[in-house]
């Protein structure tokens, strides 16, 4: 972008999929935390998110939360001991973001329209926490423009997504 400019980075889901990192590592929330690093404004779920479904996804997005308060906290125990077989250091603190700052304040936003987490009581008991980071809209100003962002699934969500049929569209 120029110099000057206003950028807005949006990113229309479905990251964590397809390769084998993601196989090995979709409960720990890392690609999230790649994209709120990287400075990205806003998120939203595509169907390859649920791949893990809402049992994964909860866990993804809690190890999420937990390092953008504590950046220090991620890499748990599962993380380290798969990547502990994958490197020669075998090391518990590799996977840690040794001496990082917290990152609440900058936190990537993430956009779900027609699919209401919040609302879903089991989603609610598992990532109490998700209202604050999980919107249904945006509305932002840049440079006294006025833009609405908003995050859709498309109508086939519900087929597309491992139980599906306990969020509330």
């Amino acid at each position: 972008a120029a110099s000057g400019s206003v950028v807005i980075t949006v990113d229309a889901g479905d990251v964590p999929m397809g390769t084998e990192y993601h196989t090995l590592f979709e409960t720990e929330g890392f690609d999230y935390l790649v994209l709120n690093r990287l400075g990205y404004d806003f998120y939203t779920f595509g169907n390859h998110d649920f791949e893990g479904g809402l049992n994964g996804l909860s866990k993804a997005f809690n190890q999420y939360i937990a390092a953008l308060h504590d950046p220090n906290s991620y890499g748990s125990v599962s993380c380290c001991e798969k990547r502990s077989s994958l490197c020669s250091d075998n090391s518990h603190s590799s996977c840690r973001a040794e001496n990082a700052t917290p990152m609440v304040g900058g936190a990537l936003t993430f956009l779900s329209s027609n699919c209401d987490f919040y609302k879903t009581a089991w989603w609610r008991s598992k990532v109490p926490e998700s209202g604050k980071y999980i919107k249904d809209y945006a509305l932002i100003e840049r440079q006294g423009v006025k833009i609405a962002l908003l995050g859709v699934m498309g109508d086939d969500a519900l087929s597309a997504t491992v139980d599906g049929d306990s969020l509330l569209f």
